[in-house]
């Protein structure tokens, strides 16, 4: 991070370097490997993180938030990786998945629509990691929304939504807006 971007020589802080040592376990495999960030338009100084590169990107560990984004201090929250229960079987919603787009509220910081991909590991065309192919410990993939985000990290929950066709479950979405027409920001276009 800069606070002084437009400087002829700005200078930059590392804030994301700590989560290649976290020591939670699966839950925090760590990974330098982000594929999204996504500022609160109504609060500018919450910054969430995701983490993974869809398809052939890395896989992981996680969303995260930043708070005080603009200050002296910022604090890095996270990973916000909650349990979900699949029929019995309670696995990480994010871990191995790569996060592909977050959508922050318009006038509400603390919800968030996450949507999630596929992701790899390593040099996927020479020496590929993949993940393990069940469920669990994948979580599967779709759409997800929190409505307390900015809670401390092992309190955020999150649900995840049903897309319109209902026969799919589990599968990789790319891209996602809020649809600009819909002032109660409800409505999501997603592929």
């Amino acid at each position: 991070r800069t606070l002084n971007g437009q400087a002829a020589n700005p200078t930059w802080t590392p804030l994301f370097d700590t989560v290649q040592i976290q020591a939670n376990g699966i839950t925090a495999l760590g990974t330098l490997a982000i594929g999204v960030i996504a500022i609160a338009p109504s609060d500018p100084d919450v910054v969430y993180i995701g983490t993974g590169e869809q398809l052939t990107g890395y896989f992981g560990s996680g969303l995260y938030r930043l708070d005080n984004a603009t200050q002296a201090n910022p604090t890095l929250v996270g990973p916000i990786n909650p349990n979900a229960d699949y029929a019995g079987f309670v696995t990480s919603t994010f871990t191995f998945r790569a996060i592909s787009q977050i959508l922050v509220h318009p006038t509400a910081p603390g919800t968030i629509f996450v949507s999630t991909a596929s992701g790899g590991g390593g040099i996927t065309t020479h020496n590929g990691t993949n993940p393990p192919l069940v469920f669990p410990p994948l979580g599967l993939l779709g759409l997800y929304r929190s409505t307390n985000a900015t809670a401390a990290a092992d309190a955020v929950t999150f649900a995840k939504l049903a897309i319109t066709d209902a026969s799919i479950v589990n599968n990789d979405i790319s891209d996602m807006v809020l649809d600009p027409s819909d002032a109660t920001a409800n409505t999501l276009i997603l592929w």
